[in-house]
């Protein structure tokens, strides 16, 4: 896929990320994921770097659930933002196929400590 102008200055940072350039972004806006628990977050972050989420897609993101970032109701926002961007960068590693897979996080208690 060779993009246009406007795509270009659409997705600049990313173009000028090494990991990403503009092979890696025609591969994003060519790709589609299926998001194992969909959210807002995850779906909007995949929308801006051109991934599209689509239930029918052959490679499936795992999405982080909250309580497993946290047990503080106060932080569940919060945590609900983090998981959806980890899932989106999950999805465009995958991808990409670079990085390591995040697996999970240590669940936080309310003074942002490990439990």
């Amino acid at each position: 896929m060779v993009l246009s102008d406007e795509t270009r200055a659409r997705y600049a940072r990313h173009i000028l990320l090494v990991e990403i350039g503009e092979l890696g972004q025609a591969r994003l806006m060519e790709s589609s994921v299926a998001l194992s628990r969909p959210s807002l977050t995850t779906s909007e972050y995949l929308a801006r770097a051109g991934v599209r989420v689509d239930a029918e897609a052959h490679s499936e993101v795992a999405v982080i659930a909250v309580a497993e970032l946290t047990t503080e109701p106060l932080l569940h926002a919060s945590a609900e933002a983090l998981a959806g961007s980890l899932a989106a960068v999950e999805a465009i590693k995958t991808v990409l196929g670079v990085g390591a897979r995040f697996t999970s996080a240590p669940p936080l208690d309310g003074t942002g400590r490990e439990r």
